[in-house]
This record gives structure tokens, C-alpha cells and sequence, in this order.
């Protein structure tokens, strides 16, 4: 069973604040994100896929916590068909 935690997860680009404060408990099943454009779905999906950095906070997926590291990354191949990110 794999859950996805996000405890205060912060993204900023420059001095633009996009992410601030996310805290986010998911159990397993299938979910979607839902908001108007500009909202961070794709910043935080990016984070949770690893594509990009995040500014600060934990991520936790599975067994696995932490964030760009290759640590983080090798942990996340062993749960690959959980998670997924398509870019538009």
C-alpha cells in the first residue's frame, strides 16, 4: 500500500512564490488535481515526479522520503507504476 504525504512543500522561481506551504495526506486509489490555470498542479506533480527541485518542505512516496536526490530517485524506481507524470 503506498501512500503519498507532503508536509509545508514550498516552490519559488526567483522571487516568485508558486508552491507555499502544501500540506497534502493521500491514501491509495486513484486522484486528480483540480484548479484554475496557474494553480501549481503541474509545479507539484513535477516535484512529486522528481522533474524539478523543490524550494523546501518534505515529500514523502511509499517507503520513500526526500526529494532530488539520488537516493530519493533510486527509491522512487522501485514503486515506478504507482506514480506518473505526463506533461501537456
Amino acid at each position: 500500500m503506498m501512500h503519498v504525504v507532503i508536509q509545508q512543500l514550498c516552490k519559488k522561481y526567483g522571487s516568485k512564490q508558486v508552491l507555499n506551504g502544501i500540506n497534502l495526506t493521500l491514501g491509495t486509489g486513484m486522484f486528480g488535481l483540480l484548479g484554475p490555470n496557474g494553480a501549481g498542479k503541474s509545479t507539484l506533480m513535477q516535484i512529486l515526479a522528481t522533474v524539478i527541485p523543490k524550494t523546501s518542505g518534505d515529500v514523502q512516496i511509499g517507503h520513500c522520503k526526500g526529494g532530488m536526490n539520488v537516493k530519493f530517485v533510486a527509491c522512487l524506481a522501485t514503486c515506478h507504476k504507482s506514480l506518473a507524470y505526463i506533461a501537456s
